[in-house]
C-alpha cells in the first residue's frame, strides 16, 4: 500500500481497478483524519461558517507544532493522490508527472474560465467540482495503453496474465 502512494515515482504504473481502489482508499483515509481532527477539536460548532475563526480555533486546540504537522499530513496525501495519478497516466501511455502538471494546469484554466471564484462559506465551486469528476471519469475510463507509450515486454500488458488484452478460454 505504501509502495503505490509514495514509492515508484519514476516509473510505476496503475490499472484502472488499482487506480479506483488506492484512491477510495485515499478519500477514505483522509476523511478518517478529518473526522478524528474534527472530534478532537470539540468545540468547532462555535466558529460556524467562518473560516478564518474556525483557522484561530484549530490553532488554539491544537498549537502551532499541531497544527504544522496537519499541514505536513496535509501535503503528503496530496503527493499521494498525485503519485496515484502520475502511476494512472503512464499506464494510459502518457508521460506521469509532466502528465500531472498539465492535467492541475488545465483544471486550473477551465475553473477561473468557468468558475467565477469560491462561493460564500468556502464551498469548492461547482465548476471545479465538474472538473474534478471529469478528470476522475478520464483516469478511469481510459483503458491502459490507450495513448500509445508503450508498456515493457515482460510486464503487465504483454498478455502473459489473464485479463490483460487477453481472452480466457
Amino acid at each position: 500500500m505504501w509502495k503505490a502512494f509514495f514509492g515508484e515515482l519514476g516509473g510505476g504504473r496503475l490499472t484502472r481497478l488499482q487506480y479506483l481502489g488506492y484512491s477510495v482508499l485515499l478519500n477514505l483515509i483522509l476523511f478518517a483524519i478529518v473526522i478524528g481532527v474534527t472530534l478532537l477539536a470539540g468545540g468547532l460548532e462555535q466558529a460556524g461558517d467562518d473560516p478564518a475563526a474556525m483557522q484561530r480555533q484549530l490553532l488554539e486546540r491544537f498549537g502551532a507544532v499541531g497544527m504544522s504537522l496537519m499541514t505536513v499530513l496535509f501535503f503528503l496525501l496530496l503527493f499521494a493522490g498525485l503519485n496515484l495519478m502520475a502511476k494512472r497516466l503512464r499506464d494510459m501511455g502518457l508521460p506521469g508527472w509532466p502528465g500531472v502538471l498539465g492535467v492541475m494546469i488545465v483544471s486550473l484554466i477551465l475553473a477561473m474560465a468557468f468558475g467565477g471564484g469560491a462561493p460564500a462559506g468556502g464551498a469548492m465551486p461547482p465548476a471545479m467540482s465538474l472538473i474534478q469528476l471529469a478528470i476522475l471519469a478520464f483516469l478511469l475510463l481510459v483503458p491502459g495503453n490507450a495513448f500509445g507509450g508503450g508498456r515493457p515486454k515482460d510486464g503487465p500488458g504483454d498478455g502473459s496474465r489473464p485479463g490483460d488484452g487477453q481472452m480466457l478460454g
